[in-house]
């Protein structure tokens, strides 16, 4: 059984709080009741659909980035900074503790563009910086996360601290 969980409605994928405490228990027979609240969006589902595996994601899914570095992110309609920390405080709790992460917004009109669209913009932002996302994502020091958050789509690059 996995720790993360991909949410059905907005594809969000987080960890699975006391998980294995779930997974003891379920051993034991035990049956949960109430609800587990998806935080990317806030919808709502049954615990043991989601301690049970019914919403598990493959073990290949890359893990959560402990050493975030820098967290660009494309929100739907607004540029909204504390929508971008809420995202990341969400999806990537562990990176919050860096206290040199840095959070870049961009607005992005609807309609929302597909995301080679938005890779293709990422990779603009990068270059006029003078950092070379490719190799960042030969060396493993890139994930992104799509998803919605309080009704605004996003796609998120985050930049790891190099190993």
């Amino acid at each position: 059984m996995s720790d993360l969980w991909k949410c059905p409605k907005c594809a969000a994928v987080p960890r699975k709080g006391s998980a294995n405490l779930f997974r003891e228990n379920l051993a034991r027979g035990a049956i949960f009741s109430g609800t587990a609240t998806c935080g990317g969006c806030g919808a709502q589902f049954s615990q043991s659909d989601v301690y049970g595996g019914k919403y598990d994601v493959a073990t290949s899914v890359p893990p959560m980035m402990t050493s975030i570095r820098e967290a660009h992110i494309w929100l739907e309609g607004s540029s909204e900074t504390n929508l971008g920390a809420e995202i990341i405080r969400t999806l990537q709790p562990q990176s919050v503790q860096n206290s040199k992460l840095h959070l870049f917004m961009y607005k992005v009109e609807s309609p929302f563009p597909s995301n080679n669209d938005l890779f293709t913009r990422a990779i603009v932002v990068f270059r006029m910086s003078g950092i070379d996302l490719s190799a960042l994502i030969n060396r493993g020091e890139v994930q992104v996360q799509e998803g919605t958050a309080h009704g605004r789509r996003f796609y998120a690059l985050y930049l790891n601290e190099p190993t």
